[in-house]
């Protein structure tokens, strides 16, 4: 389980970087147009900082369909609010999944990953591993990997065809590269880590040819 929990946490570690419609921090860079009403003309973007109002406003946004609320919302819970709500973020992150926007489906898969480790719940396990593939089969190459390295460390524990995933998932991660277009907003250290973690799949697809 320690091998599971040190790969893993370097993976997310990449993968939550990602948003591809905002960046998020102590506040939240999102369209103009989506706040501030039909005046606004352009697709600028503002700097929203987190309070009741913009977080209200959020939520307004998001029960209406918006799906770049959803995973602000979502974000927040998870990585931002002093009193971090995993279940609150997973119910934003399956909303934007259920709508089919592949960062909430990403991140939903990262948030059943977090409960899992915490409380050691394989069918969280189970979980996660079930919206990363769907993440993967989109394309999500931190999810390809993710999807690899569970697979190794838990076995016939989280699928039957644990081995074939495996081998299909990290083959991918270690042939495919990541382009600066889709680089998760990665900086030197996480390129880094990545780089490392190609490394530990090689190996291990090496281990699975013998």
């Amino acid at each position: 389980m320690r091998k599971l929990i040190v790969s893993i946490i370097m993976v997310c570690s990449l993968g939550t970087v990602e948003a591809q419609q905002c960046a998020i921090g102590k506040g939240a860079f999102i369209c103009k147009t989506c706040y501030e009403g039909d005046k606004v003309v352009n697709n600028s973007f503002m700097w929203y900082k987190f309070n009741k109002t913009f977080l209200d406003k959020l939520i307004k946004k998001a029960n209406e369909g918006h799906l770049t609320s959803m995973y602000v919302l979502g974000f927040y819970y998870n990585q931002i609010a002093k009193n971090k709500n995993l279940n609150e973020s997973i119910k934003w992150f399956s909303r934007g999944t259920n709508l089919g926007d592949l960062s909430c489906c990403y991140m939903l898969a990262d948030t059943y990953l977090q409960k899992a480790i915490k409380l050691n719940d394989l069918d969280l396990f189970k979980k996660s591993l079930k919206y990363y593939e769907v993440a993967a089969k989109q394309g999500h190459k931190i999810a390809q990997m993710t999807v690899g390295f569970l697979c190794y460390n838990l076995k016939e524990k989280i699928s039957d065809d644990w081995k074939e995933k495996c081998i299909m998932y990290l083959t991918l991660a270690v042939e495919q590269k990541i382009t600066k277009k889709e680089n998760y907003n990665m900086n030197k250290q996480q390129e880094e880590q990545l780089a490392n973690l190609r490394v530990q799949a090689t190996k291990i697809l090496d281990e699975l040819d013998k």
